[in-house]
């Protein structure tokens, strides 16, 4: 028996039957097994808002990234990415599109954009452009365009290549990233026991 296996059967994480009654390593396992229950069955904390606003950042920008690599503000998924193929429909998509003829948009709306300046011409046009997407994924306010709006075939074309690929089997994630999140949610779980024991910093 090493040291660390009183805690790595409280944990449900060591090989083979935990330390029986009589045995070396028994009455630290049952301590530090009554002591994880314990806390377990503490009220859970709700995380403070700017970790949630980070999170829902993060997958945000994690479901966006195929779309911003397709509009080129961000570096395509790799070939072996789960995310290649929704990237490669909705490049194919913008391409097709790009061919269409241009609507010219109504003059009081390039009057309205022109007054505020050059920053919100940026911004403005930014915002037409990925307005469609926006809608797609819900990220968008307001209503999605309707038929006879110059955005609304890229809207549909959008919504339904979505549709298509969420319908598509979802992929397990590679062993070695299973591995990984299994790692470091292991460490943040003993972080409080590795530090009572003088193995990490409290």
């Amino acid at each position: 028996m090493t040291p660390h296996d009183p805690i790595r059967h409280a944990y449900g994480e060591a090989e083979g039957p935990p330390p029986a009654p009589g045995e070396p390593g028994y009455a630290e396992y049952r301590l530090l097994r009554t002591t994880r229950e314990a806390l377990d069955a503490l009220p859970r904390r709700r995380p403070d808002a700017s970790a949630l606003e980070a999170v829902r950042a993060a997958v945000a920008a994690h479901a966006l990234g195929p779309v911003r690599a397709a509009y080129g503000e961000a570096d395509p998924p790799a070939p072996d990415d789960a995310r290649h193929a929704e990237y490669a429909v909705i490049r194919g998509a913008k391409e097709a599109l790009d061919q269409l003829p241009k609507v010219r948009p109504d003059a009081a709306a390039l009057d309205a954009v022109t007054a505020e300046g050059r920053g919100s011409v940026t911004a403005a046009r930014e915002g037409a452009t990925l307005a469609p997407v926006r809608h797609v994924y819900g990220a968008a306010e307001g209503s999605p365009p309707a038929p006879g709006d110059p955005a609304y075939a890229e809207y549909v074309l959008l919504k339904d290549t979505r549709e298509v690929l969420d319908a598509l089997p979802h992929r397990r994630p590679d062993a070695s990233a299973l591995e990984a999140v299994r790692a470091a949610v292991a460490a943040h779980a003993l972080g409080p026991v590795r530090a009572a024991y003088g193995e990490a910093d409290p």
